[in-house]
């Protein structure tokens, strides 16, 4: 069936195709960019209502010391103060992530005892480069509740 000025549905050879009409397909572009958003907005709504696993803290990061880092001495080694004071209330005291910000996070922190990281320029299975670990520490990692720490502490610090 042909209609005038190449709008609607034209038969050719034995197949059908939408016209060509500018409008047409603008109007296409529009139906589908709000159904990809209203899915989109469903799964953000509905998609992490209900974390995976239940979140339980370790005995150690139930006693947690408030502010954090004010457990640690003076005369400890400085990678273990900043720790102490930057990342185990996310991570927990052990690295085990379960700090007592964790529960409040999707994705949860890492389990740092794991040794693995999901960004990295290495070979799976094997530790992540020390480039790999300035990187995610000093630009955080989008989509995550991990922060930019580039601000915070100096070069040699990270």
């Amino acid at each position: 069936m042909d209609t005038q000025n190449g709008v609607g549905l034209i038969h050719r050879y034995g197949t059908a195709r939408v016209a060509s009409s500018p409008r047409v397909r603008l109007w296409l572009s529009v139906l589908l960019l709000l159904a990809l958003d209203i899915g989109r907005s469903i799964y953000a709504r509905y998609g992490y209502r209900r974390p995976a696993a239940a979140f339980s803290g370790a005995p150690l990061d139930q006693n947690f010391p408030w502010p954090p880092g004010s457990l640690h001495a003076a005369d400890l080694d400085v990678g273990k103060r900043l720790y102490g004071r930057y990342c185990s209330s996310c991570h927990g005291l052990t690295g085990n992530g379960l700090g007592p910000a964790a529960g409040n996070m999707i994705p949860r922190p890492r389990d740092l005892r794991l040794g693995v990281m999901k960004y990295q320029t290495t070979v799976r299975g094997l530790a992540p480069s020390d480039q790999d670990l300035l990187r995610v520490v000093s630009e955080g990692l989008r989509a995550s509740a991990m922060p930019r720490f580039d601000d915070l502490l100096s070069l040699a610090e990270r």
